[in-house]
């Protein structure tokens, strides 16, 4: 499975946990920079900025995003998603923020 495989909801979970990863040690590396890149390109950079300017009205409360990430079922979906957000999280050093956040999806996917 490759990122233009993802459906819709998954693709707006990569995007939305992605963007929470990078501001999580509240900084934007230059190597984040080229991964956020590469991700758009496999995605589409419309469908990426789509999904990105999607975001605020998608995911307005705590429960949006809950029911967002409940919302991937596939598990290989799953998996691809957590791979990338892992690769993102170590490219610049994996911090405890960041960590949170994977556990918490890992958590959640049960992976």
């Amino acid at each position: 499975m490759t990122l233009t495989d993802l459906l819709e909801n998954e693709r707006l979970a990569l995007v939305y946990l992605s963007k929470q990863l990078i501001w999580a040690d509240r900084e934007f590396s230059k190597v984040e920079t080229i991964l956020l890149r590469e991700m758009a390109t496999a995605m589409g950079n419309k469908t990426w900025t789509e999904l990105t300017r999607s975001l605020k009205d998608r995911l307005k409360s705590e429960q949006d995003v809950m029911d967002l990430v409940h919302g991937v079922e596939r598990p290989e979906a799953r998996t691809l998603i957590h791979t990338t957000l892992h690769k993102l999280a170590e490219s610049d050093g994996l911090v405890e923020a960041e960590k949170e956040i994977l556990d918490w999806v890992a958590k959640a996917w049960e992976i």
